[in-house]
């Protein structure tokens, strides 16, 4: 079996998303559909210079496109869809918790509940553990560092053409990021960061890098094996309510950037970023490839938080 998983919504800062929350896992059984879809959309990024696929960032027709090739996959035996999705009315009672924590738990269950009685997962994730967004890079920016980092940083210099791929890249973040939430503090390093280039803003970027790396390196190691760890007390849980005996699991959960990611992690990305927008059913008014898309997955309202 073959698992891709991916999110939709604010998780980072659940109190602030206005819409819904989803989580999607992609089901694919056999190889050799993985490697016909896998060639499907390298051809269709080629075609279209697409470097990788978004759905907000794609024009109306490239996505009816997208969503008919992806009509066309579910309709086979070999891929299935689940899906949850929270109205966020249903996770404000449980905003107390870290946001790693809350998503960590919710996003466990589903895992658990497509991959039960598979003892060995090889898991590819979309997942951004919500230590690394702009705003709370910029919160950590003058935090006391450990004396390595210190030493690293003072030896560190951004070459010309680094530099600016690092600009439009955190440029980019912190857009994102202030079109779903308005945030004073990072506005005005986002408006220093779409500014003229000079010393305060090269301190700025050089700062901000470096703050990304130490949260990453001191975080990233433990979050992921505590999330391993969730799913599988949830499986075994699972297990034990059905009165079956429990096999350890062996998990391995493979996480990359967009540019990078398997065509099946890009799919159900477009799938949730579809839930998301539209709720669990199409609307009336919407093509027949969308229409296709809902009817051949498996959409569950999470109406009160609990699953």
């Amino acid at each position: 079996m073959n698992y891709y998983f991916d999110e939709s919504g604010n998780w980072q800062e659940p109190f602030k998303e206005k819409n819904k929350f989803v989580l999607g896992g992609l089901v694919i059984k056999s190889k050799t559909f993985v490697n016909d879809i896998e060639q499907d959309i390298k051809i269709f990024k080629s075609q279209n210079r697409l470097s990788q696929i978004h759905a907000n960032e794609m024009s109306l027709d490239l996505k009816e496109k997208l969503y008919q090739m992806i009509y066309e996959y579910l309709k086979c035996d070999d891929a299935s869809v689940l899906v949850y999705y929270f109205k966020p009315e249903a996770l404000f009672n449980q905003t107390k918790k870290n946001p790693d924590e809350l998503y960590i738990d919710k996003a466990s269950t589903l895992i658990s509940n497509i991959t039960f009685g598979d003892s060995q997962l090889t898991i590819d994730y979309d997942m951004k553990f919500y230590y690394s967004y702009p705003a709370n890079i910029i919160e950590h920016l003058k935090e006391q560092k450990r004396v390595e980092y210190s030493e690293m940083e003072r030896s560190f210099t951004l070459s010309n053409n680094i530099y600016e791929k690092n600009r439009k890249r955190i440029e980019e973040l912190m857009s994102r990021s202030l079109s779903k939430n308005k945030n004073e503090k990072l506005q005005k390093y986002y408006d220093l960061i779409c500014g003229k280039r000079d010393d305060k803003q090269k301190k700025f970027i050089e700062k901000y890098l470096w703050t990304d790396f130490r949260l990453k390196l001191d975080k990233t190691y433990l979050i992921k094996e505590k999330f391993k760890d969730k799913i599988n007390d949830k499986s075994n849980q699972k297990s034990m309510e059905l009165g079956l005996s429990y096999e350890d699991i062996t998990s391995k959960i493979k996480y990359q950037h967009k540019q990078y990611q398997s065509a099946g992690v890009q799919i159900i990305d477009v799938i949730s970023n579809l839930v998301w927008r539209y709720g669990a059913h199409a609307p009336k008014n919407s093509s027949s490839a969308i229409k296709g898309i809902y009817e051949n997955i498996t959409i569950e309202d999470i109406t009160d938080g609990k699953i």
